[in-house]
């Protein structure tokens, strides 16, 4: 008996230092992420799992594929450059800058959670995004959704957009394919939000924004949903959202402060 109490001692300690032993590096390669930081660690190839710009890094994705999420910190920027592939989800906590230019492919949804103080802004431009795009508690810059009605306002010095290096694709003449819902919510002192020309499969909801520089622009969109605008303040007058007279091909409703569009 004593034998056998010795070997069974001895498998239940091997059993358990294997545990140990291999169960870490499942959980880390699980959890795998990369930083990206121009200047200390720029990404010069495709990335398995997660990606972070840490905050106040600035990040340029030159065409690669990321197979998870990117991650934008606070004062950050992110660039993308054509033909990036996120197979994930963009997720930017107050930001200083995003472009998401043109044939970007993202996979889940697009969030900015609020900005960094004097935030530049930023805009997706032709790209595809599978699911939603959310913009939340906007306290600066210039966000634009697709294509606007006057294009040359993202190449203005007023804007403060920053992208070294040629063809930046700033004046953002092409559309977005959104395969969810487009929201913008309770903006504060934001210079323009711009909604334009985008092929949209779910609702748009635009509510409880203030912009400073101009009307909130929403043209020339088809939506699969609902339009609907709400408590909308311009502070240099009204109307505080306008469709330029491009209209937008809307397959639920329009109301609000959208009614008729």
């Amino acid at each position: 008996m004593g034998r056998l109490a010795a070997i069974a001692v001895f498998v239940v300690v091997v059993l358990t230092t294997g545990a140990f032993k291999f169960g870490p590096s499942a959980s880390a390669a699980a959890e795998q992420e990369t930083l990206c930081d121009d200047t200390s660690a720029p990404v010069n190839g495709n990335v398995t799992g997660n990606l972070e710009v840490e905050e106040n890094a600035v990040c340029h994705i030159h065409g690669w594929t990321i197979s998870g999420d990117v991650k934008v910190e606070k004062g950050a920027k992110l660039f993308t450059r054509d033909g990036t592939n996120i197979t994930g989800s963009v997720e930017a906590d107050h930001p200083q800058q995003v472009n998401i230019e043109a044939q970007t492919s993202i996979g889940g949804s697009f969030n900015v959670d609020g900005t960094n103080k004097g935030a530049f802004g930023g805009f997706i431009c032709g790209s595809q995004v599978g699911e939603n795009v959310s913009l939340e508690g906007l306290k600066s810059g210039t966000w634009d959704i697709g294509e606007t009605s006057n294009p040359q306002q993202e190449s203005s010095p007023f804007d403060g957009y920053d992208y070294p290096g040629p063809d930046p694709d700033l004046t953002c003449e092409t559309p977005n394919t959104i395969g969810g819902w487009v929201k913008i919510t309770k903006s504060d002192d934001a210079n323009r939000l711009e909604v334009g020309f985008n092929r949209i499969s779910g609702n748009v909801t635009i509510s409880h924004n203030d912009v400073v520089n101009e009307y909130i622009e929403v043209e020339s969109n088809t939506i699969g949903g609902n339009l609907a605008c709400k408590d909308n303040e311009w502070d240099m007058g009204t109307p505080a959202i306008s469709n330029n007279t491009q209209s937008n091909t809307v397959t639920g409703t329009s109301s609000g402060q959208c009614a008729g569009f």
